[in-house]
């Protein structure tokens, strides 16, 4: 709902005169396809682990937390690029710049929680095993990833179409 939030206000800022067209960083472009490879590594971890196979587990699981970590240092490029082009977070001649760095930043936040989750998973999957819980969580864990993963596309998407 934040986010459904952030969109609607946006959309409505865009019509103000402080509203300066902002060109989309490359990062946040490139961060679309570093999600789709997260949920798929993270979905395979989840069935490596339904399947009891602590091998693939570990070795998507490894690989998701690696995907995260790029999430979040391509989300740094952005930002980088974003400032390289002179576009603030506190800017007072235009709106679009920090709608970009909040609503990205928001969406980091979240990424960074489903990081703490998979650290929780793996912490668990080492001390108890392959039990029921731990594929429950897994799932639960995989099921996150894939939302906050569809957000970002579809963010993407929304700011691509809306400047």
């Amino acid at each position: 709902m934040t986010f459904a939030a952030f969109a609607s206000a946006y959309i409505v800022q865009k019509s103000s005169a402080l509203w300066q067209v902002v060109e989309i960083p490359i990062g946040f472009i490139i961060n679309m396809l570093t999600v789709l490879a997260l949920s798929f590594s993270i979905h395979k971890a989840y069935l490596s682990l339904k399947n009891k196979s602590g091998e693939g587990f570990n070795m998507y699981l490894k690989l998701a937390f690696i995907l995260m970590v790029s999430f979040i240092s391509l989300q740094f490029y952005a930002y980088y690029e974003l400032i390289s082009n002179n576009i603030a977070l506190l800017n007072m001649q235009s709106q679009a710049g920090p709608f970009l760095y909040v609503i990205s930043g928001v969406h980091a936040l979240h990424v960074l929680l489903g990081l703490v989750f998979m650290i929780a998973l793996a912490l668990l999957y080492k001390k108890q095993g392959a039990i029921e819980q731990n594929t429950l969580r897994a799932e639960l864990c995989a099921t996150y990833l894939h939302f906050m993963g569809g957000l970002w596309i579809f963010l993407c998407l929304f700011f691509v179409i809306n400047h």
